[in-house]
């Protein structure tokens, strides 16, 4: 278990009744029923605590339960299917999701989906470590638009970018 994800739970722990882990067995029947194994940062927090059991900082992390494909309805692209939602902002008005397919030159990447535009997904972190840490140090960056614009276009990347 890595220092962040120690410090995630200690927030959530300051202001809700934390969720137990999961256990090694539910990881797996992850897998089994998805076809994708979760990358190594977001395993370590659902062996901690399965997901906040309310929203802190008006961000609510799933259960492991909740972890699915994103809705048909927000998908955009072919790639949108390997998209699986893992947290939202302030109670479903945007969500978090993170690329799990292997294959994808984008694998581990986190992504947001702006309800209100209904078109598609803008990168957010380039792992969810860096979500994790952004999280930590101060949960506004995740509401800000401009805090989701990298400095420039990663080289392979095939997300849309916002231009400012």
């Amino acid at each position: 278990m890595g220092a962040l994800q120690e410090g995630v739970v200690q927030k959530w722990a300051r202001d809700v009744t934390l969720r137990p882990g999961v256990d090694r067995g539910e990881l797996e029947l992850f897998v089994d029923r998805h076809g994708f194994e979760l990358p190594d940062s977001l395993r370590d927090l659902y062996l901690l605590a399965d997901g906040s059991s309310d929203c802190i900082d008006y961000v609510h992390f799933w259960p492991l339960d909740e972890i699915a494909p994103v809705e048909p309805k927000w998908r955009t692209a072919p790639e949108h299917r390997t998209l699986f939602g893992v947290a939202d902002y302030l109670v479903h008005s945007h969500a978090f999701a993170i690329q799990l397919d292997p294959a994808r030159h984008d694998h581990g990447a986190v992504y947001i989906n702006w309800y209100s535009k209904r078109h598609g997904f803008d990168l957010v972190a380039l792992d969810y470590e860096e979500l994790l840490g952004k999280y930590v140090d101060n949960s506004a960056l995740l509401c800000v638009p401009s805090a989701y614009v990298p400095p420039a276009p990663l080289p392979t990347a095939r997300a849309r970018f916002p231009r400012r």
